[in-house]
């Protein structure tokens, strides 16, 4: 099974619609999910989100949803211009740590054998 984190990158709202965007992104913010399934799902309903603010402010600059395919990352742009109003990045996580109590153990051990 492989995790991805997201982490989140946004640039100043210089609109109403903007702030939207912002507003409702900053949720992704360092979450850790379980599939690229997930991330597909993301990308749909950023999509959806982009289309349904294109209609509530049509007399702003348009947004869409570019996504990086090489870096995995998605942003929303305006159109035509270059201007990234937010952007996720997801990165696959290479492992995990946990504690154990039984390597904490069998280091002490060792410790102790040392020290005497």
């Amino acid at each position: 099974m492989d995790y991805y984190f997201l982490t989140t990158y946004y640039t100043q709202p210089k609109n109403k619609k903007q702030i939207e965007v912002v507003d409702y992104c900053k949720r992704f913010d360092n979450i850790l999910t379980v599939n690229k399934c997930a991330i597909d799902a993301m990308h749909a309903e950023l999509k959806l989100l982009c289309d349904k603010l294109n209609e509530k402010f049509p007399k702003s600059r348009e947004i869409n949803l570019a996504q990086n395919s090489h870096t995995g990352s998605v942003s929303i742009k305006e159109v035509d211009t270059y201007y990234e109003v937010f952007r996720i990045n997801a990165t696959k996580v290479r492992g995990t740590y946990e504690f154990s109590e039984k390597i904490q153990n069998k280091l002490s051990n060792k410790q102790n054998l040392e020290l005497q």
